[in-house]
């Protein structure tokens, strides 16, 4: 292989002047086979080397940057979100109660930020139901019965706006906790089966309710033919209008967004009709 090479088989990146190629968090010595340093996570599993990956499980199990999202399992089969961290890694890796992998996964997150704050910390205490429907069938009503950009953005009682029919929140938060975020927030990332819902074909994914009220506004924008530039300045410009701040919207908004704009846009033929 050339020197100047950037990426090897693996597509990770390969540092032309050692030759090694680097994981995210260790580097990888083609040549001779083996890690050039210790797992960061390696004090958790003691009964494995550290110098291993994917507890010698590769082709079962995933961890490019050797961080992940961790739930364990409860009594009444749902799972608590108890760590993890953002990374490219969407898989969400069941523990046990003192935190080791049990080398299952539970499925994958609808993108690497879902069960995240704002702030960027794992959302722990979560809770997670793989039987929980209402996602699914929220979004399937969303595009069977849609309403008009101007209604989802205007209308209180049938609009997006906070606690209308379009908002999401209104499905998963307790009516004497509405308006109270300080409260309500674990609310917003209670996390459900997404799969099967207009837009997402991917085989055992899960997203939380905001995931899904983020998708809803990407599909309205995306189904009335705006440009993703001009929903990502509606969607900034309202962010900062209802939290009285100045910015982007956090990247757990903008990723389920995205997504559902491009299923609204798809839907309606516009990417033919404009050539992209």
């Amino acid at each position: 292989m050339s020197a100047t090479a950037p990426y090897t088989f693996s597509a990770k990146e390969r540092d032309v002047e050692t030759e090694l190629s680097y994981f995210g968090s260790r580097y990888y010595s083609s040549d001779l086979s083996v890690w050039l340093s210790v797992d960061p996570m390696a004090d958790k599993y003691p009964s494995l080397s550290s110098y291993t990956y994917c507890a010698n499980n590769p082709v079962k199990l995933v961890d490019p940057n050797g961080t992940h999202i961790e739930v364990v399992e409860n009594d009444n089969g749902t799972y608590t979100v108890v760590n993890g961290s953002i990374n490219k890694d969407r898989n969400i890796y069941i523990v046990d109660s003192e935190g080791k992998r049990t080398g299952i996964t539970l499925g994958k997150m609808l993108t690497k930020y879902s069960f995240f704050y704002d702030e960027g910390t794992v959302a722990k205490g979560a809770i997670i139901d793989p039987h929980d429907n209402r996602g699914k069938d929220f979004l399937s009503k969303m595009v069977d019965n849609p309403i008009n950009l101007y209604d989802y953005i205007f209308d209180k009682e049938k609009g997006g706006r906070a606690y209308g029919e379009m908002d999401f929140k209104r499905e998963v938060v307790p009516d004497d906790l509405r308006g109270d975020d300080s409260k309500c927030r674990i609310y917003y990332y209670q996390g459900m089966p997404l799969s099967g819902a207009p837009g997402i074909s991917e085989k055992n994914v899960y997203g939380t309710a905001r995931d899904v009220g983020n998708y809803t506004a990407g599909y309205m924008a995306g189904r009335s033919g705006l440009s993703w530039g001009v929903a990502r300045i509606g969607f900034d410009a309202y962010d900062m209008y209802s939290h009285k701040t100045i910015g982007r919207e956090a990247p757990v908004s903008r990723e389920a967004q995205k997504l559902g704009y491009h299923y609204g846009l798809n839907s309606k033929g516009i990417r033919r009709i404009l050539g992209f």
